[in-house]
């Protein structure tokens, strides 16, 4: 059996492991790193 991810990371996919489909919605804050430009204009 492969290993778990860490259950904080496991509630990311609550949705696709419950309907057995990705959940394709955009959030008005996004989660990668210098997403916001306009919040870090000196990056």
């Amino acid at each position: 059996m492969p290993p778990q991810p860490p259950a904080r990371e496991r509630l990311l996919y609550v949705h696709e492991v419950a309907t057995g489909e990705e959940w394709d919605h955009d959030t008005r804050y996004d989660y990668e790193s210098c997403s916001n430009r306009e919040g870090w204009p000196n990056l």
